[in-house]
């Protein structure tokens, strides 16, 4: 804030400040109204004549020189702007006997700008200081100055900011994940006859045409004249596939490949592929009275897959289930592959004599 001081001069030999800060008020110093008491009660002694009244603001008896009345003054107890009221004066005994209550008056200051000529001015002694009003800081009208003046809170920090962009995208993913959840469809299992193929399986949803295209087995030399059936469960981005293909029967390649070297062969061209990272595990068994393995396996890019071989005779069958998101031993999977059986008559009667021929051997060796 600017403040401006202007040094006035009054007549009377009275020395004022005038604030820009309070405009409109004047300011007399306390040694200069003394001053001016004394100098005062000189002229009253020296005319032996003054005029005594009291004042109705502080109601302290205050006694001026005498002169036209109706003349403006200022109490000098409490600044008060009077007009000298038109009684008698007292005489020169009575001024003498000042009361012990009596207040000196203040003449009213006559201010002069800067520019103008102006009587010279008295200023007070050097060795009485003089008192000047600490100036008040000048009230803004303004709304928009006041807002603009108060302190903005402290900006928040990366970190701050950071951390809730955080947790929004949490929570985010949370409302996103239990709408997918609310919305996914559970599985339909039905169950799947195919007559050319002789087997029957459950599957999770309705049967599609393009499975040798989804799984690309058939691109393989191995399996290019093999027919794929199945199915996709899009929601969990999961297929559920039976490929089977003609082979020489057990008879016809006795001397060629036994049941368990054509297994571990379907085995290798199933698993040899880029994509295959890891074998995890074999497991040899049985399924519908014909030999079978089970196998699993970890790929780059569509997650768990299990595998089941079965050599029926004259037919190989080759199940693949799993996906990206598959975990090992999963329900869905496990239903798929326990639920496959071989339906055709003809290699049935085939299974019930390979195992008649296993109960006879037993029974020689007994």
């Amino acid at each position: 804030m600017i403040k401006i001081r202007l040094s006035v001069s009054i007549p009377n030999n009275l020395a004022w400040q005038w604030a820009a800060g309070s405009p409109g008020r004047f300011f007399v110093s306390a040694n200069a109204i003394q001053q001016r008491s004394r100098e005062d009660r000189g002229k009253n002694e020296a005319s032996g004549m003054a005029v005594e009244f009291t004042c109705p603001a502080c109601e302290g008896v205050l006694r001026a020189s005498d002169g036209p009345a109706g003349r403006l003054i200022r109490c000098g107890g409490c600044l008060a702007l009077l007009r000298v009221p038109n009684i008698n004066p007292i005489g020169p005994a009575a001024a003498n006997d000042e009361p012990i209550d009596s207040t000196p008056p203040e003449l009213l200051p006559v201010a002069y700008p800067l520019g103008h000529s102006a009587p010279q001015s008295v200023s007070p002694p050097a060795s009485v200081p003089q008192f000047v009003p600490p100036l008040r800081p000048a009230q803004s009208s303004s709304p928009l100055l006041d807002s603009e003046t108060e302190e903005s809170p402290p900006a928040r920090s990366a970190t701050f900011w950071l951390a809730i962009s955080l947790i929004g995208i949490t929570l985010g993913l949370c409302v996103c994940c239990g709408l997918v959840a609310t919305l996914v469809p559970e599985p339909d299992w039905q169950t799947f006859e195919s007559p050319q193929g002789g087997y029957s399986v459950d599957l999770p949803a309705e049967p599609r045409d393009d499975m040798a295209n989804r799984i690309r087995l058939t691109q393989r030399r191995e399996f290019q004249e093999a027919v794929v059936e199945g199915t996709t469960l899009w929601t969990r981005a999961e297929n559920f596939s039976v490929a089977y293909w003609d082979i020489p029967s057990t008879r016809q390649r006795a001397r060629v490949k036994t049941d368990e070297q054509l297994l571990d062969d379907v085995i290798r061209w199933a698993t040899n592929d880029p994509e295959v990272r890891v074998v995890l595990r074999r497991e040899s068994m049985e399924v519908s009275g014909f030999p079978a393995k089970e196998f699993e396996y970890q790929t780059r890019k569509q997650g768990t897959i299990t595998g089941r071989v079965v050599i029926a005779d004259s037919r190989a069958y080759l199940l693949i289930a799993g996906g990206r998101f598959a975990r090992p031993e999963s329900e869905l999977v496990r239903q798929f592959l326990d639920s496959f059986a071989i339906t055709d008559p003809k290699l049935l009667d085939v299974a019930k004599q390979r195992a008649d021929n296993i109960q006879g051997k037993g029974r020689a060796k007994d």
